[in-house]
Formats: structure tokens, sequence, C-alpha cells
């Protein structure tokens, strides 16, 4: 069932979905900076080493940044709340929803 306004209302200010996404970010912002092949001539490629290193210097703001994002992504909102307000998407669904998120804003 998918969440309801109130329901999408509470996950964008859950603090344990917070550190879920910044988790998420994290790993992606690994993924980006491991990356010793990348092009960082290309605009792209700049925007994202530049992103996952704001999210090194500032991992809970950028979390909070993508949480509205995040809650709207279709498997977050395909998710019902446990008991503590956060989603009970898998980490892996949770990952993709963040990574969608981030390539939004980039």
């Amino acid at each position: 069932m998918a969440l309801d306004y109130k329901q999408s209302a509470q996950l964008r200010t859950n603090l344990v979905f917070n550190g879920r996404i910044a988790s998420a970010a994290l790993k992606w912002s690994d993924s980006i900076l491991a990356n010793t092949a990348i092009d960082i001539t290309l605009l792209e490629n700049r925007k994202s080493v530049n992103y996952a290193q704001q999210v090194y210097a500032n991992s809970n703001g950028e979390a909070t940044r993508l949480q509205p994002i995040v809650v709207q992504d279709p498997a977050v909102q395909a998710q019902d709340l446990g008991e503590d307000g956060d989603s009970l998407i898998t980490d892996a669904y949770l990952q993709s929803a963040v990574e969608t998120a981030i390539d939004k804003i980039l």
C-alpha cells in the first residue's frame, strides 16, 4: 500500500530514515571517490566527485537535503512504516532510491 500524505510527511522528518539515507549516500560517495579512472574533465564526472566530497564533509546535512526526494521514490512509497516511523524498505532498494535522488540533484 502506498504511503498517504501524512505518512510521507512523517517519513520526511524521521531521524532513523535520515541516518539510513546518510549511510547510503556515503556508500555512493565511496564508489565515486574510489574510482581512480574517472575522467574529471567531463562536467558530469566533476559534479559527481564534488558532490561525493560534500557528502563526506556533511553526510547528515546532505541526507536531510535528499530525504524529501527519497521519500517520493516509488519504492519507498510502496513500503509501510515500522513502529519507529522508519520505512520498512530494504537497504538495497533504499540505496537505489538514494542514488536516483542524487542523480536528480546533480
